[in-house]
């Protein structure tokens, strides 16, 4: 906000210099910038009056005027347009430096000496105006008086950042107020002086509040028989040193206000208003609106207008209508000042992209409790300015009158949360420069807040505001006294930082996308309409509709990726995320899991350690998931049939107590190719998955190579990890080799045999593993050779080779007789 200096002396005595003010209010909160330096500026500027314009003898678009500046008539060429005879002027003498550096000399323009310059509120520093020169009325000067003797104009202006919570410091009285506790001054606001006459304002206007919830209070006068016109210079000068343009003496007066006090108003033309009644409602579905601005908005349901009962004449708190604003025709005028619910003027200005100096202030919330004050000074303002007359009484429609709750205030709790030892009468001093009422209880304050101060809600609110004044430069610094305690982590917490760190050393790169996605990837992964996780969350106000959804699957943001590397030639890739998935649910479910993904491509980059045509397959991912699970002691079985047994209930025991975890096809998920998948459960519940991503799947993701992925729900899987780790002492006796050779059915897995060799061996047959697979000729159609090394050894003492070969032949008999197994020969 732009605040001249002298507009804050009118209201408080102060001595400080404008650089003083700056530095000071910072101080207290209110970051402040010295925008606009204009003393010393206007040395040998004078008032003048045209007494004769006559053409330039050599130029068609300039003009010779005989000026009175008080020392003699002096001749002076001008360009402006609306320089006339008579005309009350402003005169940069020779010898003055205008606020842009130039040096008013006399000096010959087109052959005729000009000595000085007529000037433009531009050329003086006052504003960005350059049309036409300024002019003043008759009674708004004499020749020869100086110029910043007779207006404030030798000022500085500052411009002050107000945070979005201190609307009550967008207005020139808030800031008066706040530098009257600055310097222990006393604040002295405007006078005002009202006349009232002719017919009751009710044999006039009606007004009706059909929203009270949006609009708690709305207060109209009138004012009759007016003249438009110029408003006087003092009025104009305000507002152009505030960064406001001059319109007429009405709309300046309402603009003029809300600098002073922070309170929009709106001016009505009465004639323009139908029936003479203001109806204050909710627009109607698409509503057609033209604002002041000549542009057409469409209104939705949720905006407040103002109305005459038979159109739309203003939309609440943003702008007026072109179709009732004052024009060179109006005589009588409505003036509206209002309170409006500041979420709902928050809204219809972001979703009609109307911001205003009225929006600006509304949506911070503007001060219900003074409105009349405001409505009468402005119209006072208005009548004094146009030659107008202010009809008695005022409209005040207050439904549900509001009422300041008050907060109490400990003052040992002020110098406890600021470390200082201010005393109690100190505190009260500050709270009442600011307008707060207090009243003394036995040890503490009860503080009523003013109207204006919608933040101050809490103790520790009134706390900062005395902090704020008493000064942050004296609260002196000390360091908090910290404990440290040890927190373990949780499991989940271990369980992430294991798995995090073995893929980055597997050579995944961790990717960090966004906790929500576009619902149309969903229909891309071939999710059928009733799966779970379609059930989604949406999200109420989104950055765009194609992140409107909370994810429910790191999938798609890890494909995205992918898509998004091979656009710019980058095949080789190998990704992993660990975050949250989102489901809706009651507050006492589980609304959010852990998950941890990671992808690969088919491609392999060119490596000297690797074979040229390598390639990743299903295997590659599978290796992956073992190797991190087996980081967290987890060994599951593979089941390549849901329903496949090792035979007897004996076997089946066994399996059982050795591990419940296993994979499982996973033919049932919608993404994943349903012969290169698989599941892992335990007990039945799903904790992770991989596989090949299906063809159609990738296209959708516009992905022209293989991709592999693996998923691990991170609490399932951390519920079954084991963190400790155990050492033992390097075996002492030596180990025994066998290798068993084994022609068995095609159809029997793999994974099974190796799984019966296990259940069937003593503990010291400490490894067991594939060697070997074959099918093909010289073996016959339906059979396949398995070769598996088999390790004994006994940390005990040494196997003989008896031992051994006894072990070997129990192993052979037991395959032999569970899937009819034969030694290979050969």
């Amino acid at each position: 906000m732009l605040v001249p200096t002298r507009w804050l002396r009118d209201l408080v005595h102060s001595d400080l210099s404008p650089e003083e003010m700056a530095e000071r209010f910072t101080y207290a909160a209110l970051e402040t910038n010295l925008e606009k330096d204009l003393r010393g500026k206007f040395d040998h500027v004078v008032i003048g009056r045209i007494v004769e314009k006559k053409p330039h003898p050599n130029a068609d678009t300039l003009s010779l005027c005989r000026v009175q500046t008080g020392i003699g008539d002096q001749w002076i060429v001008c360009g402006a347009p609306n320089a006339a005879e008579g005309q009350t002027v402003v005169v940069a003498q020779v010898g003055a430096q205008l606020a842009n550096g130039i040096k008013i000399e006399e000096k010959k323009i087109r052959g005729v000496t000009s000595n000085g310059m007529i000037c433009s509120e531009q050329e003086l520093g006052i504003s960005e105006e350059a049309e036409g020169i300024i002019v003043l009325s008759e009674d708004e000067g004499t020749p020869g008086e100086r110029f910043a003797d007779r207006y404030p104009i030798d000022d500085a202006v500052l411009e002050i950042e107000v945070t979005p919570n201190r609307g009550d410091c967008l207005s020139v009285v808030g800031l008066a107020r706040e530098l009257a506790v600055i310097t222990e001054g006393k604040l002295e606001p405007p006078e005002l002086l009202l006349a009232e006459s002719g017919h009751p304002v009710g044999d006039r206007i009606e007004v009706v509040i059909e929203n009270a919830d949006l609009c708690p209070r709305y207060s109209a006068r009138v004012v009759e028989n007016l003249t438009l016109g110029p408003s006087p210079f003092w009025l104009r000068l305000r507002l152009a040193m505030s960064g406001l343009r001059s319109i007429n003496n009405i709309v300046d007066v309402t603009n003029y206000l809300m600098l002073e006090w922070g309170q929009p108003l709106h001016a009505f033309d009465l004639d323009q208003v139908a029936k003479r009644k203001i109806i204050v409602r909710n627009a109607k579905p698409e509503e057609p609106f033209t604002t002041l601005d000549g542009k057409d908005h469409t209104l939705s349901s949720e905006m407040l207008v103002i109305t005459d009962g038979e159109r739309p004449v203003a939309l609440a708190g943003v702008m007026g209508g072109l179709n009732s604003g004052v024009t060179e025709f109006t005589k009588h005028v409505l003036l509206e000042c209002a309170y409006f619910d500041p979420g709902s003027i928050r809204s219809t200005s972001r979703k009609l992209g109307i911001q205003s100096e009225s929006s600006y202030r509304f949506e911070r919330g503007t001060d219900w409790g003074n409105l009349i004050n405001v409505l009468d000074r402005a119209a006072a303002l208005i009548a004094s300015h146009s030659g107008g007359t202010v009809t008695k009484g005022k409209i005040d429609v207050f439904p549900h009158p509001k009422r300041t709750d008050p907060v109490p205030l400990r003052p040992t709790r002020v110098n406890q949360i600021l470390g200082t030892d201010l005393p109690p009468q100190r505190m009260e001093n500050i709270l009442v420069g600011l307008g707060f009422e207090v009243k003394e209880r036995s040890d503490s304050f009860e503080v009523i807040p003013p109207t204006v101060r919608h933040d101050i809600t809490r103790e520790i609110d009134l706390i900062e505001e005395i902090a704020r004044h008493y000064g942050y430069d004296k609260i002196a610094s000390s360091l908090p006294r910290i404990q440290v305690k040890s927190v373990l982590p949780t499991r989940l917490q271990r369980t992430e930082r294991i798995v995090q760190n073995y893929l980055r050393t597997s050579g995944f790169s961790e990717s960090i996308n966004y906790s929500f996605m576009n619902p149309q990837l969903l229909d891309h992964l071939r999710f059928p309409e009733d799966h779970p996780l379609r059930q989604t969350i949406p999200l109420k106000n989104p950055i765009s509709q194609e992140w409107s959804i909370m994810r429910t699957t790191l999938l798609p943001g890890l494909l995205l990726n992918v898509a998004l590397n091979m656009n710019r030639f980058v095949y080789d890739l190998k990704l992993f995320e660990i975050g949250k998935i989102f489901f809706p649910g009651r507050e006492d479910t589980d609304r959010e899991k852990m998950m941890a993904g990671a992808v690969c491509t088919e491609s392999v980059g060119d490596s000297l350690w690797i074979p040229k045509g390598t390639k990743r397959d299903f295997f590659s991912v599978k290796g992956v998931a073992e190797g991190l699970l087996a980081e967290l002691q987890i060994h599951p079985m593979t089941l390549l049939e849901d329903n496949e047994t090792s035979g007897n209930s004996k076997s089946k025991k066994k399996r059982k107590d050795k591990s419940a975890t296993v994979w499982k096809p996973g033919s049932r998920i919608p993404y994943l190719d349903s012969g290169k998948s698989l599941v892992l459960e335990r007990d039945g519940k799903v904790c992770g998955s991989l596989g090949a991503l299906r063809k159609e799947v990738l296209e959708q993701f516009e992905i022209r190579n293989a991709v592999y992925y693996l998923e691990l729900d991170l609490s399932l899987v951390a519920a079954q990890s084991s963190f400790e780790q155990k050492y033992q002492s390097l075996p002492r006796f030596p180990s025994s080799r066998r290798d068993l050779a084994l022609l068995v059915d095609r159809s029997i897995p793999t994974e099974s045999i190796l799984n019966l060799v296990r259940e069937i061996g003593p503990k010291s047959l400490i490894e067991v593993e594939l060697f070997d697979l074959y099918q093909g000729k010289p073996l016959p159609p339906d059979k396949k050779s398995v070769g598996i090394k088999l390790i004994f050894q006994d940390r005990e003492r040494t196997l003989t080779d008896e031992e051994v070969n006894r072990i070997f032949e129990k192993i052979f008999k037991y395959l032999k007789g569970k899937i009819r197994a034969t030694l290979r020969e050969g």
